[in-house]
């Protein structure tokens, strides 16, 4: 099995999906920073854009993701406990948001691995992937319980 070489070159196509993942916080802290706060002071925005969460709406249960869009606005405002208590899933994305966009962007800068084709075996693992279903389980529990027994959502 080939092991990824550090620190080998980056081919063109691999620093262009470098670039992919500053550009992506830069907008998600962007947007939960300005954006959505002036949206949310013009209602003819909200009325047009705002979406209520289908299985909230169908069956009254929050999903593991309610309150994830106020959490990331929560926390870009520096309210990270009013943003964890919303959804810890956005202040967590919130929070790793800018170290992984600076390591792709030195990735991008420099050409060079810096440890980015070993994400793909660690992505690639099935244990990691029960991790992941795991997590999304104990999300939706606490969003439960906190809507449901502690009226917060």
């Amino acid at each position: 099995m080939d092991r990824p070489v550090p620190w080998r070159r980056l081919d063109v196509a691999h620093r262009v999906l470098c670039l992919i993942g500053p550009v992506s916080a830069a907008a998600m802290w962007g947007t939960a920073r300005f954006l959505i706060p002036w949206a949310e002071a013009r209602p003819w925005v909200t009325a047009l854009f705002g979406r209520p969460c289908l299985l909230r709406s169908v069956t009254g249960v929050p999903c593991p993701f309610c309150g994830g869009t106020r959490s990331v606005v929560a926390a870009a405002g520096g309210a990270w406990l009013e943003a964890l208590l919303l959804n810890p899933f956005g202040a967590v994305l919130m929070a790793i948001a800018p170290p992984i966009g600076l390591w792709l962007a030195l990735c991008a800068a420099t050409g060079r691995d810096l440890g980015f084709s070993a994400t793909g075996g660690f992505l690639r693992r099935r244990v990691n992937g029960y991790v992941v279903l795991g997590s999304i389980a104990a999300l939706w529990a606490f969003r439960v319980v906190t809507d449901c027994c502690l009226g917060v959502g």
